[in-house]
C-alpha cells in the first residue's frame, strides 16, 4: 500500500506507513540483556489485518493543529520544550490522546473509509512494527549506542526533532527512544495464554495503560523492542507522547437473509407477519452484552440521571441508565474509571427508583460471605461509611433515608453514600438490546417497500391487505441491517403472495340428494324417521336449511 497522508491544516500533515498482517514472536528470550522476567514471556502473535502506523511520533505541530479549539480545557501546546514544531509532543496523557483521536476522527470524517478510524496501536501492533521482522533486542541488533537513538547515554537530555536517527527496516523512525509511546492496551504483567495469540487487544479490565519504546531520559535497555511499562492514563511526564495508527475498527455486517421463505396468503389483515430477517455483526461475536462508561459532566445526581435518560432515548441499540453494581466483576470495572480519568468521584444509580435497581451484589465468590447472597454492605457504619469490599454485617443503608440513597465512587476506589452536591462525572450502564437495526431502504429493488413495514428487530409485516386476483403475485423489497457505527449491509428480497380458494358469491347449492333410499313401512306413527338429505354450498356459508 502507498503511504497514507493526513492533512491536518494547510501547512501540517502526518505521514503513515502500511503494515502487512503477519505472525511474529513477541516478548524476549531469557538470555536477552536487560530483560524484565515478570512481563516479557515469549509467545507467537498473529495479526490478521494490516494497518497504518505513523512514520514518526506525533509532533508538536501536529498535536497543536488538531487540539486547537478543544473544549476539554487541554493545552494544544503542552510540551516542555515549546517552539519546536518537529519534536515529538510530550506531557500528553493517555486520556489526552483519546481527546486528540476523537477530534481528529471528527475533523477527518468526510475522508474516512467506512469502518476506519484513527486510534492508538495495540501493544502487539506496536511491537510488530518496531521489530519490523527482526528478532534482536533492538531493530538494528543486540547492543545500543548514542548513534542509534536518543536516550540517557546520548547526553542530549531532552527531545530531538523526529527522524534524526536511522529508520528501522520497515521505515519507522524513533521506535526506540526520544519519547515513550502510549498504546491502546490496558497493562498487566502476564501476557495472554495461547500460542499463537490472534489479534490480542490486552486485558478487559485494569486502570494502567501500556507505554512502549523508551525515551530521552531512559536507560538503553528500556528501549528494547520487548520493553514495556504501565502507567495511569492520567500520567503526563515530559518523556511520554504517542504514535498514531489508522485501521479498520468496525466491520460491515454480513449474511443478511430471511429465516424462512417470505410468503403471505391473500386477504390477511394489516400487520400480519411475513417473515424474519437476521444478519451477523462480526464485531459483536463474543462481545459483552453489558458495558460501563464514564461521562465527564459536572453536576448533581439528578442531573446525571437526566443525562443518562437523554442518552437512552437517543440510542436504539442500548438500554442506558445510571450504573448499578450487580457483581464483583462490575464492581471492579467501575472502580477503575475515576482513577483512569484522574477525577475525584463519579455518580452512580440509587435504590430509590426502579431503573436503578437495589444495591445488592448477588454474584461472585465473595457472595459466600453472606450465605451466598453477595450483598453490598457498609464498611464502617450505617450511613457515612465507604464501600471498599464485600462484607456481611449489616445490609441497612440507614433507616432514616433507606429509600433515598444513591452512591458515588471516589478516586480512592471507595464507595460512599451520596452526600455531595456535585461531582465531575457519572457512570452509565449500557445493556445491549439490539446488535443490528433493520429497516426498509430506498435503492435498487425497492419497488414495493411501501406495502410492508419492518420492525427494528427484523420482523417484516404487511401494511396493506393483498388480493391475489387483483394484485401481483410477487413483491420486491430492499432491506438494510445497520450497526451502531452506521456500517450497513443491504439486499433485495422477494415476497410471494399465495392464493386462497374463493367460490363465486351467491352460488346455487348443488348435489342435493338423500344419503340413503327413502323408504317407510306402513302403519308407522307420525314423526317416524324416513331418511337424510344433504347438499353442497360452494360459498362455504353457514349450514343449509332444507324444506
Amino acid at each position: 500500500q502507498p503511504n497514507h497522508f493526513v492533512d491536518l491544516n494547510s501547512t501540517v500533515n502526518l505521514e503513515m506507513i502500511w503494515v502487512e498482517p503477519g505472525t511474529f514472536t513477541m516478548g524476549s528470550p531469557t538470555s536477552e540483556v536487560g530483560r524484565q522476567s515478570d512481563r516479557e514471556d515469549e509467545h507467537n502473535v498473529t495479526l490478521t489485518k494490516g494497518f497504518y502506523l505513523g512514520k514518526y511520533e506525533v509532533t508538536q505541530a501536529q498535536y497543536e493543529a488538531v487540539m486547537t479549539g478543544n473544549t476539554n480545557s487541554l493545552s494544544p501546546t503542552p510540551s516542555e520544550w515549546l517552539g519546536n514544531p518537529n519534536r515529538p509532543v510530550e506531557k500528553v496523557s493517555w486520556d489526552d490522546a483519546q481527546v486528540f483521536l476523537t477530534r481528529l476522527n471528527a475533523q477527518q470524517a468526510a475522508n474516512l473509509p467506512a469502518g476506519w478510524s484513527y486510534v492508538l496501536p495495540t501493544e502487539s501492533q506496536w511491537e510488530y512494527a518496531c521489530r519490523a521482522g527482526t528478532t534482536t533486542a533492538y531493530s538494528w541488533g543486540n547492543t545500543i549506542a548514542s548513534s542509534n537513538a536518543n536516550y540517557n547515554a546520548s547526553g542530549i537530555n531532552q527531545t530531538r526533532d523526529v527522524g534524526q536517527y536511522a529508520a528501522n527496516p520497515w521505515g519507522f523512525f524513533d521506535m526506540h527512544g526520544n519519547v515513550w509511546e502510549w498504546t491502546a492496551d490496558r497493562y498487566q504483567a502476564a501476557y495472554p495464554i495461547g500460542n499463537p495469540v490472534v489479534d490480542p487487544t490486552g486485558p478487559a479490565s485494569g486502570s494502567a495503560r501500556v507505554r512502549r519504546g523508551g525515551s530521552w531520559y531512559a536507560g538503553g535497555t528500556a528501549l528494547r523492542s520487548a520493553g514495556r511499562r504501565g502507567d495511569a492514563p492520567s500520567y503526563r511526564p515530559n518523556t511520554l507522547g504517542f504514535r498514531l495508527a489508522f485501521k479498520q475498527t468496525n466491520n460491515t455486517p454480513t449474511s443478511l437473509n430471511f429465516t424462512s421463505p417470505l410468503s403471505i396468503a391473500e386477504n390477511q389483515p394489516i400487520g400480519t407477519v411475513v417473515g424474519e430477517f437476521n444478519a451477523t455483526d462480526p464485531d459483536l461475536v463474543g462481545a459483552p452484552q453489558k458495558t460501563f462508561e464514564m461521562i465527564v459532566q459536572n453536576g448533581s445526581w439528578t442531573q446525571a440521571k437526566s443525562s443518562a435518560a437523554t442518552a437512552d432515548a437517543a440510542d436504539p441499540f442500548h438500554r442506558i441508565y445510571l450504573a448499578t453494581i450487580g457483581s464483583e466483576q462490575e464492581h471492579n470495572q467501575t472502580k477503575n474509571f475515576p482513577l483512569s480519568k484522574g477525577l475525584n468521584g463519579a455518580w452512580l444509580g440509587g435504590n430509590d427508583a426502579a431503573v436503578e435497581g437495589e444495591w445488592r451484589w448477588t454474584e461472585g465468590p465473595e457472595g459466600e460471605e453472606d450465605n451466598g447472597a453477595g450483598r453490598l454492605f457498609w464498611n464502617n457504619g450505617p450511613v457515612a461509611g465507604n464501600f471498599s469490599k464485600w462484607e456481611s454485617p449489616n445490609p441497612n443503608n440507614g433507616a432514616e433515608n433507606a429509600n433515598e440513597h444513591y452512591l458515588m465512587i471516589r478516586s480512592t476506589q471507595e464507595w460512599n453514600d451520596g452526600t455531595g452536591v456535585h461531582l465531575p462525572a457519572y457512570v452509565i450502564e449500557k445493556d445491549r438490546i439490539h446488535d443490528l437495526i433493520y429497516s426498509l431502504v430506498p435503492g435498487a429493488g425497492d419497488s414495493h417497500n411501501s406495502l410492508f413495514t419492518l420492525d427494528q428487530n427484523g420482523t417484516l409485516k404487511t401494511a396493506t391487505i393483498f388480493d391475489y386476483e387483483s394484485n401481483a403475485s410477487t413483491y420486491s423489497i430492499r432491506v438494510q441491517a445497520k450497526d451502531e457505527f452506521n456500517a450497513t449491509v443491504e439486499g433485495n428480497f422477494t415476497v410471494t403472495l399465495t392464493d386462497l380458494y374463493e367460490a363465486p358469491p351467491n352460488t346455487v347449492p348443488t348435489d342435493l340428494n338423500s344419503t340413503a333410499p327413502l323408504t317407510i313401512a306402513e302403519n308407522q306413527p307420525v314423526g317416524t324417521y324416513v331418511g337424510q338429505f344433504t347438499a353442497h354450498d360452494p360459498d362455504a356459508n353457514a349450514s343449509l336449511s332444507y324444506r
